[in-house]
């Protein structure tokens, strides 16, 4: 063997060596990829089973649960995530609130997200649930309130304009 063709063999297991690397870090980023998909998938299935646990009710139902007054009963305020969904549109809203019985009347009253007021006060028909953050397995309502709008896409295709607080 001469010294060209040691030359062109060095540089072809060099050439080979390359993309052997190439494959491996490939496929160590698919599964990273696949891995994450994973994780994404279980939280969206996470939230959407703690919201199913809450009960749904129209704005008019949940208009009918308040006292005399504008006033909210109390066992509709505690800490804990709202879920609107607009049924015309499939569009849905997320919020959070340590009050979220007084959060959910303020959005149907003109007094949060314009949006939303706006398509209820056009007839847009609605559900809410209201979903409370004691036994709902997340450590933080900013981490609820996130898992939500995630699993039903409510940045990226309902009201909500962020996937939620920090």
């Amino acid at each position: 063997m001469g010294e060209y063709d040691a030359v062109i063999l060095l540089c072809v297991i060099f050439i080979g060596a390359v993309f052997a690397y190439i494959f491996i870090l490939n496929e160590s980023s698919r599964s990273k990829q696949e891995e994450y998909q994973k994780e994404v998938q279980k939280r969206k299935e996470r939230a959407i089973e703690v919201a199913d646990g809450a009960g749904a009710m129209t704005p008019e139902e949940f208009f009918g649960l308040r006292k005399i007054g504008n006033r909210i009963n109390d066992d509709l305020n505690f800490p804990g995530v709202y879920v609107l969904l607009n049924t015309t549109k499939n569009m849905y809203y997320i919020g959070q609130g340590t009050r979220v019985g007084d959060r959910v009347n303020s959005h149907f009253t003109g007094k949060g997200n314009g949006d939303v007021y706006a398509d209820y006060k056009y007839d847009n028909e609605f559900v809410i649930k209201l979903i409370k953050f004691e036994g709902s397995g997340y450590t933080t309502l900013n981490e609820l309130e996130k898992a939500m709008i995630i699993a039903y896409g409510a940045n990226a295709t309902g009201y909500n304009k962020t996937t939620g607080n920090r």
